[in-house]
């Protein structure tokens, strides 16, 4: 009889302890939520929500989301994408806005290899505009979970962007009264407790009081977005940004000002300028370049020869070598081969003899 006991009581704590490692608040949630998705708007198994104060004023800002946090971009003041694969939930009604957005903020971005990697990661699930259709996509319907969590597995979503919830769930009705209702709040339990971080904007009064009632209890973070009447914008919009950060140690601002313009050759233009909005460097392409500028300010201080950069660096002269190969064939630095000492360009003097510049003539 003890024994039974025993062994009864030990299944209870273990499925005790599995359901709280599972739990958005367990310790799986707690590990995935210490990465930044989407800088301090996005965490990895929490929810954001985003007020907007109207439907239409922050469309630019809307669409930046999903593309800084699938293609790795840098959306100042919030802070770095992971660029990881996203799922962008948005309104059929409003696809070819959507893709005109997409296109400009393409052309926007200078660098091809994050333009390439937002557009591997980046997929749409649009709601579409047969009313039927949309009302079995409601993420109050079962039907809608399954249809949402589908798509999630089969792109291994990391983060979900739902632009417009108040769209995507509908209250029951008369053509929603067919479908059995069931909780959105559970639904974002489940993305969360995977890890996914789920962004979720909404718009206008209607939207504001419908959030209650969707998220329940659910811890969230929150932002808030009004547009800047004071100062209006020719050609473009300015907005003030809230985010809720009482406990927030990061240094991001809790208010500021974000805007975007359409210039008058229909460019794309917002508050990250192109010095800011710049490819993301991993750790060991950023040593790799810090080894190369050590090795030109040791050039441009008068150490000529490899082996003597090598001895300063102390590392291997074979290193030496292979990143000043990189630099004489870019032209960042000259080598005489005949001497084998190294100089760096000067525009306003004469090629040395022997330079690899000259060499061929």
């Amino acid at each position: 009889m003890k024994i039974t006991f025993l062994f009864l009581g030990l299944l209870f704590i273990m499925k005790i302890r599995d359901k709280l490692s599972h739990s958005p608040d367990g310790p799986a949630a707690a590990q995935h939520r210490r990465k930044m998705v989407l800088g301090v708007l996005a965490f990895a198994g929490q929810v954001t929500l985003v007020e907007q104060e109207g439907r239409h004023e922050a469309a630019m800002f809307r669409f930046l989301c999903p593309y800084t946090g699938a293609g790795g971009k840098n959306l100042l003041p919030l802070g770095v994408g992971a660029g990881v694969r996203t799922l962008y939930c948005c309104d059929r009604f409003y696809e070819d806005e959507i893709e005109e957005r997409r296109q400009r903020v393409t052309r926007r971005d200078p660098y091809q290899s994050s333009r390439d990697r937002a557009k591997e990661n980046l997929q749409f699930y649009y709601l579409e505009l047969d009313q039927d259709t949309r009302h079995s996509q409601s993420l109050l319907t079962p039907e809608g979970h399954q249809r949402l969590m589908d798509l999630v597995r089969r792109h291994n979503v990391q983060l979900l962007v739902i632009d417009d919830v108040e769209v995507w769930t509908p209250q029951v009705g008369k053509k929603t009264g067919e479908y059995s209702q069931v909780s959105f709040s559970g639904l974002l339990e489940e993305l969360t407790a995977r890890g996914i971080s789920v962004l979720i904007f909404t718009s206008g009064a209607k939207g504001r009081r419908a959030v209650p009632t969707l998220l329940g209890s659910l811890p969230h973070k929150k932002l808030s977005i009004k547009e800047d009447k004071r100062h209006p914008m020719p050609g473009g919009v300015r907005l003030v940004i809230s985010r809720e950060a009482s406990h927030d140690t990061s240094l991001v601002p809790r208010n500021f000002v974000w805007w975007s313009k359409i210039d008058t050759d229909e460019n794309f233009d917002f508050s990250c300028r192109e010095g800011d909005f710049v490819e993301q460097k991993s750790p060991s392409k950023k040593a790799i370049e810090d080894h190369r500028e050590a090795i030109k300010a040791m050039i441009g201080e008068g150490v000529p020869t490899q082996k003597e950069i090598a001895d300063r660096l102390r590392v291997h002269p074979s290193t030496i070598c292979h990143h000043v190969d990189y630099l004489v064939q870019h032209g960042e630095v000259l080598m005489d081969r005949q001497k084998k000492k190294l100089s760096l360009p000067n525009p306003d003097a004469s090629k040395a003899k022997g330079t690899d510049d000259n060499a061929s003539g």
